[in-house]
């Protein structure tokens, strides 16, 4: 019998995030968002998953590569805002 499961990936970066918004200091945040994606696309990859991307306007604006790579992989992009 075959399993099936719905995986959704919200992709956003952490300045967007509610808690660091409310900082009076912002600390300097080494992120890699380029990273990680690419990474959870290897493991999809890897384990035939197909996936759909949630992501907000500017991630579109900001990253147009990763989103294009995302879609290439065979994974939907959707806006949650």
């Amino acid at each position: 019998m075959k399993k099936y499961a719905v995986l959704s990936v919200d992709f956003e970066l952490f300045e967007h995030s509610y808690a660091y918004q409310r900082l009076k200091t912002k600390p300097k945040l080494k992120v890699q968002e380029k990273v990680g994606i690419k990474k959870l696309l290897d493991l999809f990859e890897k384990n035939n998953v197909n996936s759909t991307f949630f992501t907000v306007g500017n991630i579109a604006n900001k990253y147009p590569e990763l989103l294009k790579l995302i879609v290439s992989k065979g994974h939907e992009i959707a806006s949650h805002s």
